[in-house]
């Protein structure tokens, strides 16, 4: 798989640009969206809290996607992140009603996480 690239800037003062470089984007550190991150790992508890193996599989499995997207070059958009909350939404209220509290606070970090995000 040939590498993609990324041009960076370099700037002087009074902010002009004095370079740009070509770097592989795999050399760029990954930022991590420390509110998605938060958000995975309650979910993973209460995976393992839960007494429904229906909602366990469906916990983890949120869990671990937004493990990626916390991770991910390209963060979540508004609609991706919202499908996530809807899904935890009918878990909270259905199956996994013994670890609402977690999920909860999940939503509230996804909440948090949006706020800072561009759009709806």
């Amino acid at each position: 798989m040939p590498a993609r690239w990324t041009p960076i800037a370099y700037l002087n003062k009074p902010a002009r640009v004095s370079r740009i470089v070509l770097v592989p984007i795999c050399k760029l550190p990954r930022m991590t969206r420390d509110e998605l991150a938060s958000a995975s790992e309650l979910l993973e508890s209460a995976a393992e809290d839960t007494g429904s193996d229906e909602a366990s599989e469906r916990l983890a499995e949120l869990a671990d996607q937004l493990d990626s997207l916390a991770t991910d070059e390209r963060g979540p958009d508004h609609g991706r992140l919202a499908r996530i909350q809807s899904a935890l939404n009918d878990l909270s209220s259905g199956d996994a009603d013994d670890v609402t509290e977690a999920i909860e606070d999940a939503d509230d970090k996804i909440n948090e996480y949006r706020s800072d995000l561009e759009g709806v």
